[in-house]
């Protein structure tokens, strides 16, 4: 999925878009799109322990559906709301402290800016600041960086480099 106010140019891991109104009129079945939408964006089933047989099932699963749902999250308006929206149902829940683990994915606009790491962590900050201001009795969050559980040592070592960075910066 990627918000977008005209064509966006081809990336890597999206080689054909279109808009998800044709795609919607072009199936014609309003209800299948929907529900084939809901099975690549969640892990809900009927049958979790026939779907789920073991963590590395469920774990696959759970990175398809993140990896369908990242143009979504990472459209810049969407993640304030969404982040705030999570903080809206822990508090509902009486959880009063946030620990998120986060790769802080770059962030874009509707026109097609791309936002840098750090913008996405001043995001979170802002956020929080102002749910903390609205809820006095959030004591607050922290937003952990992490990377994905296969990348290579020198990988993971640059990724520690970068978050000891954005600590500081």
């Amino acid at each position: 999925f990627l918000f977008s106010d005209r064509q966006p140019f081809p990336r890597w891991d999206c080689f054909y878009w279109q808009l998800l109104e044709t795609l919607r009129a072009k199936i014609g079945d309003d209800a299948g799109f929907d529900n084939s939408l809901i099975q690549h964006l969640t892990l809900f089933t009927e049958d979790p322990d026939g779907e789920y047989p073991n963590q590395d099932v469920v774990w696959e699963k759970f990175e398809k559906a993140f990896i369908a749902a990242a143009g979504l999250i990472t459209h810049a308006p969407v993640l304030r709301d969404y982040y705030h929206q999570g903080l809206e149902e822990l508090h509902k829940d009486n959880i009063m402290y946030l620990e998120l683990r986060s790769s802080l994915s770059r962030t874009y606009e509707l026109d097609g800016t791309i936002h840098d790491k750090i913008w996405t962590l001043k995001v979170f900050q802002e956020v929080t600041q102002r749910f903390t201001r609205d809820h006095p009795d959030f004591l607050g969050a922290r937003i952990i960086v992490s990377v994905h559980r296969a990348l290579s040592v020198s990988e993971v070592t640059a990724a520690v480099k970068e978050a000891v960075q954005l600590k500081m910066g």
